[in-house]
């Protein structure tokens, strides 16, 4: 939750176990309960994803990360983050 309102950098972040590696997998930031960024990847051996964006946030704004897989069984992530910086 933004204390201040302000530009803030925001960047996600969600690591896969290997057994993802060939599945298409998606992160993406919610402000305030709708989507705002999404990166993608599909498929080869990378296992992280992720999303970076700058925006406007006011006070009380609140920002969630959500993942996807397509691996067709349940997965258990390795981890994930959320890192929010106020640039002004």
């Amino acid at each position: 939750t933004a204390k201040a309102m302000g530009y803030y950098t925001i960047t996600g972040a969600a690591h896969y176990p290997p057994t993802t590696a060939n599945y298409q997998k998606a992160v993406a930031i919610y402000k305030n309960g709708t989507q705002v960024s999404v990166g993608q990847f599909y498929g080869g051996a990378s296992r992280t994803i992720i999303v970076t964006d700058m925006m406007g946030l006011a006070a009380n704004d609140y920002l969630e990360l959500f993942t996807l897989h397509l691996a067709g069984v349940d997965v258990t992530l390795v981890g994930a983050s959320l890192s929010v910086h106020r640039s002004s």
